[in-house]
């Protein structure tokens, strides 16, 4: 039968073990959730200068779409292909 000492080093032995890994165990995890955190914002920053990109191309376009509706514009292409108003002659 152990004596009182070895029962008390076990116990100590073992919680020492325990406190260890549960240790390693957090700093793991840790880790981890900082590497995951890391590219969730790197992929954050991709994306914002996409849709950075694609507001831009909107825009553009958009405006685009004025100025190719335009009466200005439709007038001018008229004059290009020949057509003209009764008035000029």
């Amino acid at each position: 039968m152990p004596n009182q000492q070895e029962k008390a080093k076990r116990i100590i032995v073992g919680g020492t073990v325990a406190g260890v890994l549960l240790i390693m165990f957090l700093v793991i995890t840790i880790i981890i959730q900082g590497a995951q955190i890391f590219i969730k914002q790197a992929e954050r920053d991709r994306l914002d200068k996409e849709y950075q990109i694609l507001l831009q191309q909107y825009y553009d376009k958009k405006n685009d779409l004025e100025y190719y509706s335009s009466d200005f514009y439709l007038e001018q292409l008229a004059y290009e292909y020949g057509y003209r108003y009764p008035s000029d002659k």
